[in-house]
């Protein structure tokens, strides 16, 4: 599998054991409650959880932003073919 292609995969895995290990951490007694639950994690997750990665800002807040944006993570990656997950410069 090529890096770019195992990136999105890294960045998907990290949301996913962030939701359930911080918002999704009991049992549910129907599918229908388990996806009311997950839709609210997921809200939780991108509008009211500030992340340390993006200035302490919500990803909301981070996407309607103007200006430039400082990520506080490393890039372990060259990228290459992959526009979304380009380093800012």
């Amino acid at each position: 599998m090529a890096r770019s292609a195992r990136t999105p995969k890294a960045i998907a895995e990290r949301v996913n054991g962030i939701l359930k290990g911080e918002l999704l951490e009991r049992k549910y007694k129907s599918i229908k409650d388990a996806r009311r639950a997950v839709a609210e994690a997921v809200s939780v997750y991108n509008n009211e959880r500030p992340h340390m990665s993006i200035e302490m800002l919500t990803p909301a807040e981070a996407h309607n932003r103007t200006g430039p944006l400082k990520r506080y993570w490393k890039n372990y990656f060259r990228y290459s073919g992959c526009e979304a997950f380009q380093p800012i410069v």
